[in-house]
């Protein structure tokens, strides 16, 4: 018999690209939502990156500039190179296809989902601009602007001259842990995953997780779902799989 300390509809492990989001939405449909995250502050990976979205399919954005895009072809670039570079050598062939089918069809709708909760992009036509290996043949990288919110390489603001034109990952992220707070997430910082608990020990639906904190073991009860959300995909060599079975 487990001893819950929390308890919650939906808990999210990770407070990064993938967690925020996700609590996010579970949040707006309804569910009680607790994230688990390791550090002292959120944003995981992403909080440390360029800022840089390579999101089409057909976003406003793209619409705005007169770029034609669809999401089949989206599709078609991230699983046929040859699309952008003939010799087929560049390892976005070894894409696992119905995860970029999933990533294609919902490309377009991340992207106003993140403007609709706060993230501001620097205000110009989609680039290829902070990308290897992006796979696009038309323009889609757009950049999330700093604003106000403090930069993580320095932890002042940027300067006003680049607060809307350059990109950084606090751009991103810290407008999603805005709009999770107020959303009404509960957060435990300082809090790593050690356990998930299903039903019958080693079977069934999962029903929580165990977490360390500082030493204390933490055991935080999930009625609907656990939703792992961590490492990003530089840390993560199982998901990296998926996308390139030579690791």
């Amino acid at each position: 018999q487990i001893q819950w300390h929390h308890t919650a509809d939906v808990v999210v492990i990770g407070s990064g690209a993938t967690g925020l989001p996700a609590a996010i939405v579970a949040k707006e449909a309804g569910s009680s939502v607790i994230i688990v995250e390791v550090q002292p502050h959120v944003g995981g990976h992403a909080r440390c990156s360029g800022g840089n979205l390579p999101l089409g399919g057909g976003t406003s954005i793209q619409k705005k500039y007169g770029i034609e895009d669809s999401p089949d072809l989206v599709f078609k670039d991230l699983t046929d190179w040859s699309v952008v570079q003939p010799n087929g050598v560049p390892d976005y062939r070894y894409n696992d296809r119905e995860i970029i089918r999933a990533f294609a069809d919902n490309s377009a709708a991340t992207f106003e989902f993140l403007r609709e909760h706060g993230v501001v992009f620097v205000d110009k036509p989609p680039d290829r601009r902070g990308g290897s290996s992006t796979g696009n043949s038309v323009l889609r990288t757009m950049h999330a602007a700093p604003m106000d919110w403090p930069l993580i390489q320095t932890g002042a603001p940027a300067s006003a001259a680049n607060r809307t034109t350059m990109s950084t990952g606090n751009g991103l992220m810290q407008p999603l842990d805005a709009a999770a707070r107020k959303a009404g997430v509960e957060y435990l910082l300082e809090h790593k995953m050690t356990a998930i608990h299903r039903e019958n020990g080693a079977s069934g639906r999962v029903i929580g997780v165990t977490a360390d904190n500082k030493g204390t073991r933490v055991n935080i009860r999930a009625r609907k779902a656990v939703i792992v959300a961590t490492g990003g995909s530089t840390g993560n060599v199982n998901f990296r799989r998926m996308f390139d079975p030579r690791l």
